[in-house]
């Protein structure tokens, strides 16, 4: 996950400061999955908006018993792969991105 974040901040942070505040965000992110195991039942639903909350309802589910844990998964990838078809900036673009600036780079130490 640290290369993932890493390719992320180098293709789309301008500076080092924008960096810097794409990582607290990112960092600070985790908070958000603590948070729905204390919120009210209809409630933690509104945390199923970050994707990574359905891995973690599954597993939720799955230590306590529930057979269902399977469809919280299902959805969660169902949910990823919608986000995924519908960003606008795809992979392919990212890693451009990423080996346009790292041969800026690259080009300014030589």
């Amino acid at each position: 996950m640290g290369a993932l974040t890493e390719l992320y901040l180098v293709a789309f942070a301008a500076n080092k400061v924008e960096g810097f505040a794409q990582m607290q965000i990112i960092a600070s992110s985790g908070v958000v999955l603590f948070a729905a195991w204390f919120l009210p039942q209809p409630w933690d639903l509104l945390v199923g908006l970050y994707p990574p909350y359905w891995a973690v309802r599954a597993y939720w589910l799955a230590v306590a018993g529930d057979p269902n844990w399977w469809l919280a998964l299902l959805v969660g990838l169902a949910y990823m792969l919608a986000v995924l078809a519908d960003s606008r900036v795809t992979r392919w673009h990212a890693l451009a991105a990423f080996g346009t600036r790292l041969a800026i780079s690259w080009s300014q130490v030589s």
